[in-house]
């Protein structure tokens, strides 16, 4: 009896043994490890302006980016001027060790600001609403920290981005004569926004596995614009000035800040 409990004890010892060496291969194992991923999400975008918003219903390009007169003492708002789009993303996913990697890909997102405020001129009242739609190619590059059985994870990188498009409208309404002036301008934005974008990201995200290869991904990330988008120009009869500290869309030293929700699916190999 005493054989045969002392043979059992030495046949689980090393049947533990055996199992804790696979277990620690499967975890060491995951070093090299690389995934697709593919997602796409709503982009919650506005710009960061280091001024108050001036002149807003003057940009008419045809006109002069500051013909008119009127003034707006219009402070942007981080919530209310909002702007939401759509984002699509193709990403590379390499593991560096077994609860760390590295990210980079292209996406498409949609940035830009919904902008809307109240004057008074004349003693009636105006309402200007301006909305910016820009169109970048990104390029994102992050480490992400994984935790909890490789569920959750945490990143953190840079971006840079180029302008595909930028489309631009304006809306202006008088009460003195019931009088609205209306302008769409498709890619005229162009004239007024740098080609390039560049900035710092981070954020959070969740990762289930659906199949042996398969996985469900869903992920918030934050990235904020460290350099100015607005091109500092100025257009009079269609002739285009180069001077310091000229207003962008009625704001200045304009950064983008945008917040992107995204869901998709990885395959691992």
């Amino acid at each position: 009896m005493k054989k045969s409990l002392l043979l059992f004890a030495i046949l689980f010892l090393g049947y533990g043994v055996v199992l804790a060496q696979n277990m620690s291969q499967k975890i060491t194992d995951k070093k090299g490890l690389k995934r697709l991923n593919v997602s796409v999400g709503t982009t919650f975008s506005n710009f960061i302006s280091s001024n108050d918003a001036h002149l807003i219903w003057a940009y008419i390009p045809e006109k002069g980016l500051y013909s008119g007169g009127i003034i707006s003492d219009y402070e942007t708002n981080i919530l209310e001027d909002i702007k939401t789009g759509l984002s699509f993303s193709l990403g590379f996913e390499y593991y560096l060790k077994n609860n760390l990697s590295i990210n980079f890909g292209l996406s498409y997102e949609e940035r830009g600001i919904d902008l809307s405020t109240n004057t008074t001129f004349w003693e009636s009242k105006v309402r200007h609403t301006l909305e910016v739609s820009n169109h970048y190619v990104m390029l994102p590059i992050s480490l992400r920290r994984y935790f909890k059985n490789d569920k959750f994870y945490l990143q953190g990188g840079i971006y840079t981005g180029y302008l595909l498009n930028s489309d631009i409208k304006t809306y202006t309404r008088s009460d003195y004569d019931n009088s609205v002036e209306e302008y769409t301008y498709n890619g005229k934005g162009k004239d007024y926004t740098k080609n390039f974008d560049f900035g710092v990201l981070f954020g959070a995200g969740f990762s289930q596995r659906i199949s042996k290869n398969l996985f469900f991904n869903t992920n918030i990330l934050l990235s904020i614009g460290m350099f100015n988008i607005d091109d500092k120009v100025s257009y009079y009869n269609h002739v285009k000035y180069r001077k310091p500290s000229y207003k962008y869309l009625g704001l200045t030293n304009v950064k983008n800040i945008a917040c992107k929700v995204s869901a998709g699916v990885a395959y691992q190999f």
